[in-house]
């Protein structure tokens, strides 16, 4: 009884607001999409969907048609992706008339999230690899596999939300710092008004069930946050990883430590790489 009300008022809400059918989130992994995908989804008629793959594109960090028309056509969507800057994937939000938030964070700090999320996901294709290794190792490698996969993400991405406005760029450390004044950013890119102190009471009801304490158990539960600290990196870069660091990015031009801190790298000398192409 509970969930045919909560559809029948999520659908009188989608025929009431001329609000976009879905909120794509296009979020660098381990960049706390998971958050604002619960942010977004206590906004009046929206909530987080899980959708149809099919042809497993999304595993491949891209989207096709039947990711969209796999939701719900008359109530509104909030959904979770890590969508690669490839031309094909712009063509198809353009095509479809959509508008994306893309969501990164510091690039070192994702290197150490990323590497704890492996560790506590029996699933996860390095889990084993990093269970024997030790931790500097462990952390070695998650910086690799970012140097070479997620830097030209986010370079892709930064580049086109500077000359598109199909696309927000957002900063984890912005959402972190100011998360009401930021999620009021978002709703009025996408053009939902919404009353006065709206986002502020959004952040304190998903804060107050917001647990950071990642295990294999939360992890089950859909629970990925772990610490959600910014800067958390210095705690655990030696400076070997320091070096392994500078050295990656000085692939691209025109990169200093300040723009990996910003997670904004500009552009690589030489031809692009693809992004990645694997599960993170």
């Amino acid at each position: 009884m509970r969930l045919a009300r909560r559809r029948s008022r999520d659908v009188a809400i989608a025929r009431e607001h001329p609000w976009p059918r879905v909120i794509p989130i296009a979020g660098l992994p381990k960049a706390g999409g998971t958050w604002l995908a619960e942010l977004l989804a206590e906004v009046p008629g929206y909530a987080c969907r899980r959708y149809r793959d099919a042809d497993g594109c999304t595993l491949e960090h891209d989207v096709c048609p039947g990711v969209f028309e796999s939701l719900p056509p008359d109530r509104l969507s909030v959904i979770k992706l890590h969508t690669r800057p490839s031309p094909g994937n712009v063509a198809l939000f353009e095509r479809l008339g959509l508008k994306a938030v893309v969501l990164h964070r510091d690039l070192r700090d994702q290197c150490v999230s990323r590497m704890y999320h492996v560790l506590a996901d029996p699933h996860h294709r390095h889990h084993a690899l990093y269970s024997e290794l030790p931790a500097p190792d462990a952390l070695s490698h998650s910086i690799g596999l970012t140097l070479d996969e997620y830097v030209p993400w986010v370079a892709g991405w930064r580049e086109l939300t500077e000359r598109s406005d199909r696309f927000l760029g957002l900063r984890y450390e912005d959402l972190r710092a100011a998360p009401a004044e930021t999620l009021a950013r978002i709703l009025g890119f996408f053009e939902i008004d919404l009353p006065a102190g709206t986002p502020e009471a959004i952040v304190d009801r998903v804060r107050t069930r917001t647990r950071f304490s990642l295990s294999p158990r939360t992890l089950a539960t859909g629970a990925t946050a772990r610490r959600g600290v910014v800067g958390d990196w210095r705690s655990h870069f030696g400076p070997q990883h320091v070096a392994q660091f500078h050295a990656g990015m000085r692939e691209f031009s025109g990169v200093s430590a300040s723009a990996a801190a910003a997670g904004t790298p500009r552009s690589r000398s030489g031809p692009p790489r693809s992004a990645p192409r694997s599960r993170a």
